[in-house]
């Protein structure tokens, strides 16, 4: 088999400040979602601010995801990284994109699917991840997964998403391993979800917030920060989901219980404060709510009201 591998990992909510006005999906209307993407698809035509998906997204998923391709060079694999967005749909990481917002979360303003859950959902998750792939096409780039994987079956496809992105990419994720030399040059690093995806459970590496403290990152970055130590830890002729997935079983079996959030720690206000610029310092851009999301990740605890009077105090009033 080839030493190519290919990247995909799930965008992120949070954009950069100076991408400009994000078009929100929000306010795009329509019936059907045939129309709904074609709308949308216009709609991200008439912004002229565009910047390189990979410097798009800011954020812990992000910034350990921006990391693998290199962790794979290090490794004597030829790597190059792609993005799974509800936005865009599948694009290679440096194509330029406008500032959105649009996600397959369910229970978001800015939820492909709003008024959908379950089943219906997914349903229509999948519908839109095919109808993106009908525009922006490109003789250069392929806009499924399993183009890329009919241009690279030897090739090694490595995808890093949550249980929503990988339910959107479903259909394109079997097709695409149908096109691979082997079924095992599929491998997805995703949250553990037993029976959601029987067609996929044979490539399924499941995480667990278990693995926080032996992977490194916080619960946002989990799926990165496994990827990144799988990617580290392994040869890659011995990158098979089998083997990956019963080494993370086990070693998630051995680690501590995470606490829940009662019995996370309560931090001092000069903590907290020392916490905040640690943050900011890393990611100058990082907002209060994202910082307050780190906070609570790392196992402790602060209540919002509190937090933003210590951000306000450590930030000098922004």
């Amino acid at each position: 088999m080839t030493n190519a591998i290919h990247i995909i990992t799930s965008c992120t909510d949070r954009k950069r400040a100076d991408a400009g006005e994000p078009v929100r999906i929000r306010d795009v209307r329509a019936q059907s979602i045939k129309t709904r993407a074609k709308r949308w698809w216009e709609k991200l035509g008439t912004v002229s601010v565009r910047v390189p998906a990979r410097e798009l997204y800011v954020g812990a998923h992000w910034s350990i995801a921006n990391e693998l391709p290199d962790v794979a060079r290090d490794k004597g694999m030829k790597s190059r990284l792609w993005v799974a967005s509800a936005g865009y749909g599948f694009v290679p990481a440096d194509k330029e994109l406008s500032s959105y917002s649009a996600t397959f979360a369910t229970r978001q303003a800015d939820a492909v699917a709003p008024k959908l859950s379950g089943s219906e959902a997914r349903d229509a998750h999948r519908a839109w991840w095919s109808e993106l792939a009908k525009y922006g096409r490109s003789r250069r780039e392929p806009r499924t997964i399993r183009k890329l994987a009919s241009l690279n079956p030897k090739a090694l496809l490595l995808v890093v998403a949550s249980p929503d992105y990988v339910g959107a990419m479903e259909d394109d994720l079997v097709q695409a391993r149908d096109e691979l030399a082997d079924p095992d040059r599929l491998i997805i690093v995703s949250s553990d979800q037993a029976g959601r995806f029987p067609e996929l459970e044979a490539n399924w590496v499941p995480t667990d917030a278990r693995l926080v403290d032996r992977v490194g990152g916080s619960m946002i970055s989990l799926n990165a920060a496994v990827a990144r130590d799988l990617l580290k830890r392994t040869a890659p002729q011995n990158l098979i989901p089998d083997r990956l997935r019963a080494r993370y079983l086990k070693l998630a079996k051995e680690s501590p219980d995470m606490p829940s959030y009662d019995d996370r720690k309560t931090m001092t206000d000069a903590d907290v404060k020392s916490l905040i610029g640690k943050l900011t310092k890393a990611n100058p851009k990082l907002s209060r709510t994202g910082a307050l999301r780190e906070l609570r990740s790392s196992g402790h605890k602060c209540e919002q009201s509190r937090f933003k009077r210590l951000w306000e105090e450590a930030r000098g009033g922004s």
